[in-house]
């Protein structure tokens, strides 16, 4: 058997940027490679290529600035309430309920290592049946 490459292995462009429904994957608590405690929050974005389809989004909450950690924890807590829930002071953060969240992150394009990848910079509310703003952008162009 002989494998060939397909013309969709040998594109490299991004997803434009932009909102896209997404469904939350996975949440959990992590350390990074120099030890810092952070959750990794992983996106499947609807309407995506394969190849591109899943997003990796970092809340480090020690290790970092003080800065660093108070805006990842903004953050943590837009992400929260994007999936519809209203944490309180001194709630445990449970990741747990984040997993099969519907949410709409808003991606940008970035390069890490040398490699260009998507990175996820907002959050909203995912309506149900709504499309997208990037979905509704490609309609209205169409």
């Amino acid at each position: 058997m002989q494998i060939r490459f397909h013309v969709s292995d040998l594109v490299e462009d991004l997803p434009h940027p932009g909102f896209y429904h997404s469904t939350i994957l996975s949440a959990e608590l992590r350390r990074s490679q120099r030890g810092s405690h952070m959750v990794r929050v992983v996106h499947a974005l609807d309407g995506v290529p394969v190849a591109h389809d899943r997003v990796w989004d970092y809340f480090v909450l020690s290790g970092a600035s003080p800065r660093g950690v108070a805006m990842a924890r903004r953050r943590l807590v837009q992400l929260h309430r994007a999936c519809g829930f209203s944490p309180r002071e001194d709630e445990p953060i449970s990741l747990a309920k984040l997993e099969g969240a519907r949410v709409e992150v808003k991606v940008e394009h970035t390069t890490f290592e040398g490699e260009r990848r998507l990175r996820v910079v907002a959050y909203r509310a995912a309506l149900a049946g709504e499309p997208s703003a990037t979905e509704d952008r490609e309609r209205s162009a169409s």
